[in-house]
């Protein structure tokens, strides 16, 4: 006899066998999805410094008075940080928090002005944290 189906068993290996690797291949791209996410809000958060380097350098006399706190909210309002949104946000892409209430600090040191973000697990999350540690752009302990 020349059978040329699967059996019920051949059949339900192959279902199995395919759930695996589904669930392997899903579990990859989820945290490329996330390293992703991660890159993209720690990039977003380093131009946004540039646009606070900006707004240094056009109101010098107040950064050389001592430590500045702005938020990012505050420099897309004055237009020293631009966002692609219609409403004008700039979005965590990892938990979705908007960024404008996140503090950054200019301050003047040997003829040049630094910027740096705050160290808030709340809007930025531990990993974007992370991130802008390695790049040198969280604030050094003597400013907290």
């Amino acid at each position: 006899m020349n059978n040329k189906g699967l059996t019920l068993v051949e059949l339900l290996a192959v279902i199995v066998i395919l759930g695996v690797v589904a669930t392997i291949g899903g579990v990859g791209i989820t945290a490329v999805k996330r390293n992703i996410d991660v890159k993209a809000t720690a990039d977003k958060v380093s131009l946004a410094l540039g646009g606070v380097s900006k707004w240094g350098q056009d109101n010098m006399e107040i950064v050389k008075s001592g430590l500045t706190i702005k938020t990012i909210g505050e420099l897309i309002d004055e237009g020293y940080i631009e966002t692609d949104l219609a409403d004008g946000e700039i979005y965590n892409e990892v938990n979705g928090n908007s960024l404008r209430d996140l503090e950054v600090a200019l301050y003047f040191v040997n003829r040049r002005v630094y910027t740096c973000v705050y160290e808030d697990n709340s809007l930025l999350g531990e990993e974007v944290i992370k991130v802008l540690r390695a790049n040198e752009s969280i604030c050094p302990q003597f400013l907290i």
